[in-house]
């Protein structure tokens, strides 16, 4: 629990967040992942989340995003909100393909882990209701990924590939 003072307003909130992987013999720091989604919830002004991030294979993501989308293809995020979304807790789960993120990474030319955290922060922004599809959409969470990101400088959240 931390307290944020703006002012004379004092705002309680409640962060937990874990990382997990499906990726045996991944080496990864989870630390610069759990500061980018609360960072990220403190700067939406979220009181309160409860959130898993799990770094898995193009494999296991695509297979979800086609049992719940309907969509064969690979994709780098999906973010599944388990709470309703009209609660101010946000309870979610956030799946991020490692090896999407690698390839955008070199298509993008930024690292792997600054690509990765940019996943985390775009996957927190969905539980928290922002949506990209449409041209004003995508700005505004790109423009928040961004801020976010600022805050970071040389993460390194993958150590090593198995």
């Amino acid at each position: 629990m931390e307290t944020e003072s703006e002012g004379h307003q004092s705002v309680e909130t409640s962060f937990a967040v874990e990382v997990e992987t499906n990726i045996q013999g991944l080496d990864y720091d989870e630390e610069p992942i759990i500061r980018s989604v609360q960072s990220t919830l403190g700067s939406e002004e979220c009181p309160s989340a409860e959130i898993t991030i799990i770094l898995v294979d193009s494999e296991y993501l695509r297979e979800l995003k086609f049992q719940y989308f309907g969509e064969d293809v690979y994709t780098d995020v999906i973010a599944f909100r388990l709470n309703p979304p009209e609660e101010p807790r946000v309870e979610g789960e956030i799946y991020i393909s490692v090896e999407q993120a690698a390839s955008q990474a070199l298509e993008y030319g930024v690292t792997a882990d600054l690509e990765i955290l940019r996943l985390t922060v775009h996957g927190t922004l969905h539980l928290l209701g922002y949506e990209d599809d449409t041209p004003e959409g995508r700005q505004g969470m790109t423009a928040r990924e961004d801020h976010q990101l600022d805050r970071f400088s040389e993460p390194l959240v993958i150590r090593e590939l198995p």
